[in-house]
């Protein structure tokens, strides 16, 4: 399913693994300003913060992310 995935499901599914939220909660993740990313479980409520920079693979999607958003508000 990965190989035959888009870009945005890819990311989804990186991050899904990388922090252990559910797909459903990594829809709605806002980019960090920072280095820390801030989630919160959609069925627990509860909150948890990731350092970006200690991951192999938040710092790569993040850079991505940030890019697609800037092209989209110009």
């Amino acid at each position: 399913m990965y190989a035959e995935a888009d870009q945005v499901l890819r990311d989804c599914m990186d991050l899904a693994t990388a922090t252990g939220m559910r797909l459903t909660d990594c829809r709605t993740i806002e980019l960090p300003a920072g280095d820390v990313l801030h989630l919160e479980a959609s069925k627990t409520g509860k909150a948890t913060a990731f350092d970006v920079t200690l991951s192999d693979v938040l710092p790569e999607l993040i850079a991505r992310q940030r890019a697609v958003n800037v092209a989209h508000d110009l």
